[in-house]
């Protein structure tokens, strides 16, 4: 059986708007994509498109509604995964300088609240462990 107190692991996506007001999520779920996309006339290789989707584990909030609302590409920000596992860590970082926002899914049901947030977004200008795309 494994040992639960040697594991730790955390997943936060840090956003920032355009007036540098950042704010810190917990999510319980991430993942990322990497597509092509067809090269316009006269390129060579298409413009890569990067995904986001994940659930938010907060409760929703005005900020992340700003994020959904927003009228500009100036939302910037970083997902941090961090794993321990008996001592050993992996750290995995991607930052993005843009991005636009492209859901939200938040649920209800008769008797409660689901503090689960889905959201997914496309981000721009990326750099994913020192890899830029």
């Amino acid at each position: 059986m494994e040992n639960l107190k040697e594991k730790t692991n955390h997943v936060i996506l840090k956003l920032q708007d355009k007036n540098g007001t950042e704010k810190a999520y917990k999510l319980d779920y991430v993942d990322y994509s990497i597509s092509k996309n067809y090269p316009a006339i006269n390129e060579e290789i298409g413009s890569t498109c990067i995904n986001l989707s994940g659930v938010i584990k907060d409760e929703i909030d005005s900020f992340i509604l700003e994020w959904a609302a927003q009228k500009d590409l100036d939302w910037k920000g970083e997902l941090n995964v961090s794993f321990t596992d008996n001592g050993k860590t992996e750290i995995f970082i991607v930052n993005f300088k843009k991005s636009r926002f492209l859901g939200l899914s938040h649920g209800f049901s008769w008797d409660s609240i689901n503090h689960n947030i889905s959201v997914s977004a496309e981000l721009m200008e990326v750099t994913i462990n020192g890899v830029s795309f």
